[in-house]
């Protein structure tokens, strides 16, 4: 998966929060839900799993260490654990080399950035004899602004089956990722269904 093909999903968080009103809304009004997955990977060559051991948290050195929000944590590894299961795959454990690596991340600082696309164009045509035709067109350049907050909980299935084992970061095969999820405010509810959405939007993981 390229990596600007996520940010460029990620733009839809800040376009749909903005269109909210700014009262009468829980924070639960604001989960958004977005996965993603490689254009040239074929699910049915995967079946078995591993899960990390534990939900990593990525936070800004220059501050302290957030509280490991344990109970938050459990649900996240517990309702992952449940999907995959439900979708038809195994789980290894020991020394068995598994299909797939996940990796669950809570992020714990304000992410954000910006995608830079080029412009395009085709040239103009013409049909001779009739004296009309098509002129040039074509799209400018341009950028998209993206970010995800605190406690965004993202998901990442890492190809294991096909990794070669050198200095290269593994393929990833699919991504989910849930808006502030583990934010304050939240329930455990709330977090096992936007889990259980990640997993019911990506439908091709089913064995």
């Amino acid at each position: 998966m390229k990596i600007f093909k996520w940010a460029s999903l990620m733009v839809v968080i800040s376009l749909l929060v903005s269109c909210y009103p700014e009262k009468d809304r829980s924070i639960s009004d604001f989960d958004i839900v977005l996965t993603n997955f490689s254009d040239t990977a074929n699910f049915d060559n995967y079946l078995t799993y591993v899960l990390s051991d534990s939900l990593i948290l990525v936070y800004d050195t220059t501050e302290d260490k957030p509280e490991y929000p344990v109970e938050e944590a459990n649900a996240v590894m517990s309702s992952i654990r449940k999907n995959m299961m439900d979708y038809g795959w195994i789980e290894v454990t020991g020394t068995d080399t598994p299909d797939v690596y996940i990796e669950p991340t809570s992020w714990n600082s304000t992410i954000s950035g910006v995608v830079y696309y080029p412009g395009y164009g085709y040239p103009g045509y013409g049909y001779p004899g009739y004296g009309w035709g098509y002129p040039w067109y074509g799209y400018g350049g341009g950028s998209s602004y993206y970010q995800y907050t605190t406690g965004t909980v993202m998901m990442y299935m890492l190809d294991v089956k096909n990794y070669a084992y050198d200095d290269t970061p593994a393929d990833i095969l699919w991504t989910g990722g849930i808006n502030g999820v583990l934010a304050s405010g939240s329930s455990i509810s709330r977090i096992e269904y936007s889990i259980n959405q990640a997993f019911s939007q990506s439908s091709y993981l089913k064995k």
